[in-house]
This record gives C-alpha cells, structure tokens and sequence, in this order.
C-alpha cells in the first residue's frame, strides 16, 4: 500500500477527474499530494458490487504488470496501491499519440517505441492493448509512453501466460505498426505491413475469446447497475 494515501484523501487531492468512471471502466484522477501529481485508478468509485469485485482483479493484475516494470523509462513511475480498488501511478504530462502532429511521429519516435515495447517485454511483461491507440502516449519532447496495463500479462503468473506470451507479445508489436500505418504510413516496411496483418490461429482464438469476455464484463456489468 502507499504509504499515508488513503481512500478518504482522494476527493480533497483531486485536481480534474481524467475519466469518470463508466461500467467495468475506473475513477481515473489526476490529484495533488504534496507538490507532487499522480493518478488514481480507482474500481470502487460509482459502481456496483460486480464492479468492485472485478477491480480487485484487475487491480491485482495491473499491479503485477507494474511492479515488474518498474522503472523502466516510458512507463509512468508505479508507487503502488490505496487498497485493494485502487492503485497510483506518475501523471505524465503527454497527449495520445494519435493527437499529435504527425511530424512528431519519425522514425526516432517509432525506434524508440520499439525498444520500450522490448524493454517490458525483456521483464516478462506483455500488455495485450497496444492497439487501443490513446495507450501510447508523446511528451512534448517527443518521446513515447505507454499506460493501462489492465489487460497486461506476466510470465509465470499463471499456465496461460506462457503458453501465449510469444502470440501476446507479437501483439504488442502490432500495435505499435497500426499506429506508424495510421499516422506514418510512409515508415512502414512491407515486412511490418505482412506482419502487421498476419494472425496465427492460436493468435486469432486468444483475440475472439478476450473480446467475448470483455463483452460479457460489460453486459453484466451494465446489468448489475
């Protein structure tokens, strides 16, 4: 737990909600302590007991993806959890990469892009939602960060995780080629354009099968409400 940060402090602290709470989604704050600005992620704000009782599994989660990639640049700084709904992390000052102008998107950015995705990769992490665009974020000097480790996975968190981490991590690198073809078509190499669009059939089962979770967490969650 974070030291002297407790549930009671994160309505006093608040400085903007970043994204109200929706469904399955968290309270995401940015808040103030002490000079210094981190986000709240928090499950238990504005929801229903299915809702609570997913957070703390995804909290869970998302802290064992953070702890391990602790300290790595490009990923915001983890200092840990409020209790078992919500975690903090560093406020990084960044827009979402597709917001930014696209010259800022060369292939410095892209170089560098790739070797944060490694460098997590090397820790045993993979992030499973690099294709949702807004996780990857710019810094005004143009250098990349990647957030929303929810649907992360660890190796040797479970038989699952390490039976597809090659699949989840080829996944990883889509993301990262979706983005170069959407905002900079031109670095794009044929051999990222095939790769970009081949999907084995163990690969093609894990996505069908995570999307029909997450659609079935979104009806039942909407139901509970």
């Amino acid at each position: 737990m974070i030291e002297g940060l407790h549930r009671a402090d994160i309505e006093r602290l608040t400085v903007r909600v970043l994204r109200p709470p929706l469904d399955a989604r968290p309270d995401v704050r940015l808040i103030d302590r002490d000079g210094a600005r981190l986000v709240v992620k928090d499950y238990a704000s504005g929801g229903t007991r299915f809702k609570s009782a997913l957070g703390v599994y995804l909290v869970s989660r998302e802290d064992r993806a953070l702890a391990r990639a602790n300290g790595l640049p490009g990923i915001p700084r983890y200092y840990g959890l409020i209790d078992a709904y919500a975690l903090v992390l560093e406020y990084i000052e960044a827009e979402s990469a597709p917001e930014v102008p696209a010259e800022w998107l060369d292939e410095d950015f892209f170089a560098a892009l790739e070797r944060l995705v490694t460098s997590f990769h090397a820790r045993g992490v993979v992030h499973c939602d690099l294709k949702k665009l807004d996780n990857i974020l710019v810094t005004c000097d143009r250098k990349p960060y990647v957030i929303d480790f929810t649907a992360a996975f660890v190796s040797g968190s479970n038989p699952l995780s390490g039976l597809l981490f090659d699949h989840m991590r080829d996944d990883d690198f889509r993301g990262v080629y979706k983005l170069k073809r959407r905002c900079a078509p031109h670095l794009l190499t044929p051999a990222e354009e095939r790769f970009l669009d081949f999907r084995s059939a163990p690969e093609r089962g894990f996505r069908a099968f995570r999307e029909h979770v997450r659609e079935a967490v979104q009806r039942w969650s909407a139901g509970k409400g």
